[in-house]
């Protein structure tokens, strides 16, 4: 698979949910080489430097996508429950209806804490960056810690997703069940 050509115009300048916040910050600030610090020691001979970055590229641009659909998602099914317009099939009593929009809810709630807590996270490190005094602090520490975290993303995701599954199991029990 070959990987994505981004467009250099336009490129984002801010990072999204995934493997290291800290790596993507002081990759779009021009201070680190983004390929050495994402493999960590790691060496790839078969793989070129501006290859490796365009996969890493490409992941963020996946985590972006997934981090819109998530909240497309909740808010087109909270909609779809919710609105007279739309006629379903079979009837959906009123608990049922406030539970599936609960947790539709629940689902873009979640991914909206998600991108706050990494844009929080973000800002402590790149304020390390700037003031290295900055770094001798616990928010900083607690920041850089956290962004490491890759478990993080993936977990409030797979809840996230868990979630709409569980949302969209009641629908389809009142449609067609």
């Amino acid at each position: 698979m070959k990987p994505y050509k981004s467009n250099p115009m336009n490129k984002s300048k801010w990072p999204r949910a995934g493997i290291s916040v800290r790596t993507t910050a002081l990759f779009y600030m021009g201070v680190i080489n983004p390929v050495a610090t994402f493999l960590k020691g790691r060496t790839m001979p078969d793989k070129k430097e501006s290859e490796i970055t365009q996969y890493f590229e490409q992941y963020w641009r996946y985590c972006l996508a997934l981090r819109n659909w998530l909240v497309a998602f909740g808010v087109g099914l909270c909609m779809l429950v919710m609105s007279d317009r739309v006629s379903l099939p079979g009837y959906i009593s009123d608990s049922t209806k406030k539970a599936i929009v609960a947790l539709a809810f629940i689902g873009v709630l979640l991914q909206i804490i998600l991108v706050f807590l990494n844009k929080v996270i973000h800002w402590y490190v790149y304020s390390g960056t700037e003031c290295p005094k900055f770094q001798e602090t616990k928010r900083y520490r607690f920041s850089d810690r956290l962004s490491e975290c890759f478990w993080l993303d993936i977990g409030v995701d797979v809840l996230t997703i868990a979630i709409y599954l569980w949302a969209g199991y009641l629908l389809w029990k009142c449609m067609f069940i």
